[in-house]
C-alpha cells in the first residue's frame, strides 16, 4: 500500500506521547502533545459580578478657621489665627506685614493738606489783611487816638498832617519796616481841610511775612496847628471799599 506523501511545503510531526503523526502546520493547543493524549482543557469560567453597595465618603479638607475680626488675623503661610499685634507668626515664624487702611491714609493726607493750605493762606494774607478786611463787604476799621507828642514846629496843619501820617501809619501795619509811601510824582495823596481840622487820603505799599506786597488805603484825621496838631482817627481800607466809602 502506497503511503501518501506530504506536499513539498508540509512535513510530519510525531506526538512524543502517543507517536501519532500530524502534518505541520497544524493548530495544536499543546505543542508537546496532540489532541488525543493531551489533558482536557478546563473551560474558562465566566466573570462573576459582585455587587457593591454605594457608600458616601467624607473628605476632611482643611479649611481656614473662622476669623475673629476684632483682634485676630490669618497667617498667609501656615493659615493659623494670630494676633494682629504680633510681629511674627508664633506657629511658623513668618514675619507679618501690618495692614494699611487706605481710607484712613487718604483721610489723614487730606487733613494735613487742608491744614497746610489754611496755614499758608493765613501767612500769605498776614495780619495786615486782617486789619483791613472784614466780612459783609466792609472793612475792619481801626480807630486810634493819639496824644500830641510831636516836636514843636511852625508847620501848617496840612503839612503837619502829612508828617504825622508818615510817622504813625507804619505803626499800625504788620511789618512797619516794609511800608513805602508814594512819592510826590506818583500822586494819590490829598489833604482836605474840614470842620477846623484836616484829613489826608493816601495809600502805602507794605509786605507780609512772605514778602508779598499789599496796597492799603488810609484816611487820617488831625486837628490843630503846628505843634498842637493831634491825630484823632485812622481808617485802613482796601481799594474797592475805599472808592465806595470815600468818594467825596
Amino acid at each position: 500500500m502506497d503511503i501518501p506523501q506530504p506536499p513539498a511545503d508540509r512535513r510530519l510531526w510525531a506526538c512524543p506521547m502517543c507517536k501519532q503523526q500530524y502534518f505541520i502546520p497544524m493548530a495544536l493547543d499543546d505543542p508537546m502533545a496532540c489532541e488525543q493524549c493531551a489533558p482536557p482543557k478546563k473551560k474558562a469560567e465566566p466573570p462573576r459580578h459582585v455587587g457593591i453597595e454605594p457608600k458616601s465618603v467624607e473628605l476632611n479638607v482643611a479649611s481656614p478657621p473662622k476669623l475673629n475680626k476684632q483682634n485676630l488675623t490669618i497667617c498667609k503661610d501656615c493659615n493659623n489665627q494670630i494676633s494682629k499685634s504680633a510681629t511674627a507668626c508664633p506657629h511658623c515664624g513668618s514675619p507679618l506685614k501690618k495692614e494699611v487702611n487706605t481710607r484712613d491714609t487718604y483721610a489723614g493726607c487730606l487733613t494735613i493738606c487742608v491744614i497746610l493750605f489754611a496755614g499758608f493762606f493765613y501767612l500769605v494774607s498776614g495780619d495786615s489783611e486782617k486789619e483791613i478786611n472784614q466780612s459783609n463787604d466792609s472793612l475792619y476799621q481801626r480807630n486810634t487816638d493819639y496824644s500830641p507828642n510831636q516836636k514843636p514846629t511852625e508847620w501848617s496843619g496840612d503839612v503837619m498832617t502829612r508828617a504825622l501820617a508818615k510817622e504813625i501809619i507804619p505803626t499800625v501795619m504788620r511789618n512797619p519796616e516794609t511800608v513805602e509811601f508814594p512819592s510826590i510824582f506818583e500822586g494819590g495823596t490829598k489833604v482836605t481841610e474840614k470842620d477846623g481840622g484836616y484829613y489826608i487820603d493816601s495809600w502805602v505799599i507794605s509786605k507780609n511775612d512772605f514778602g508779598v506786597e499789599k496796597k492799603t488805603y488810609y484816611r487820617l484825621w488831625a486837628n490843630g496847628e503846628g505843634n498842637n496838631t493831634t491825630v484823632n482817627r485812622i481808617d485802613l481800607k482796601t481799594e474797592n471799599v475805599w472808592e465806595t466809602v470815600y468818594n467825596d
